[in-house]
């Protein structure tokens, strides 16, 4: 489906982002696959990745990013 495409992308850059410590494009990919799962119903994986990516973009300091969560 759409949505797994869209998790399996966000995932994708996720690993990548990781690797280079890119903390901010880690916490939108982390979001775009909470959205990607909430999408699909599956709320408790979404929830589980809507909470990491607001630990992280708390831990930033983001807080544009951090009512977005």
């Amino acid at each position: 489906s759409l949505f797994d495409k869209c998790i399996e992308y966000a995932s994708n850059g996720l690993t990548l982002a990781r690797k280079i410590n890119d903390k901010k494009s880690t916490a939108a990919l982390v979001n775009n696959v909470a959205a990607g799962y909430t999408k699909k119903k599956d709320y408790r994986k979404g929830i589980y990745y809507f909470k990491e990516a607001l630990a992280i973009n708390s831990s930033l300091g983001l807080q544009e990013s951090i009512i977005r969560n």
